[in-house]
C-alpha cells in the first residue's frame, strides 16, 4: 500500500515481514545507505538512541551499523524483531552485544499482542 504511514513493505529483497517470498504489487527506486556511512557522510548530531523497525532486513541493517553501535555515545537501541524467527533473532541479539549492549527485555509492539503479528516484539538493548 503507497499510503502515508502504510507498512510492510520490503527493501532490496522481495521478501514479507515473515521472510516469505511475494510478488510485489507496486515497486518504487529508492537509496539506501548504511547508518556508519550516514554519520560518516553527513555529521549529523551523534544518535544516543536508535530505533530499527524494518520488517525482515534488520541483520543487515545492523551489519551496515556496527561502529555506531560500538561507540559509547549510544545508550541505547530498539529493534523490533519477529519471534517466529529465531535464528534471525538470536543473529540480531548476537551482533548488537558483541557491540557493547546488553539485551534488557522485550515488549509487545503497539497493537501487536493479539493479531497476526502477535510474534513481533520491540526488543530493547542498553548500554551497561
Amino acid at each position: 500500500d503507497t499510503s502515508t504511514g502504510s507498512a510492510l513493505h520490503s527493501f532490496s529483497e522481495v521478501t514479507d515481514w515473515q521472510g516469505n517470498d511475494f510478488s510485489p504489487e507496486f515497486s518504487q527506486g529508492m537509496i539506501g545507505v548504511s547508518i556508519d556511512y550516514f554519520i560518516e557522510k553527513f555529521d549529523p548530531e551523534f544518535p544516543t538512541y536508535i530505533k530499527i523497525d524494518v520488517d525482515g532486513i534488520e541483520n543487515k541493517i545492523i551489519e551496515g551499523g556496527r561502529n555506531t553501535l560500538q561507540d559509547p555515545r549510544l545508550k541505547s537501541i530498539l529493534v523490533e524483531l519477529n519471534d517466529s524467527q529465531p535464528e534471525e533473532v538470536s543473529s540480531v541479539i548476537s551482533l548488537i552485544e558483541q557491540d557493547g549492549l546488553k539485551f534488557a527485555y522485550k515488549k509487545h509492539a503497539p497493537s501487536c499482542d493479539s493479531s497476526v503479528f502477535s510474534s513481533v516484539y520491540n526488543y530493547f538493548f542498553f548500554r551497561s
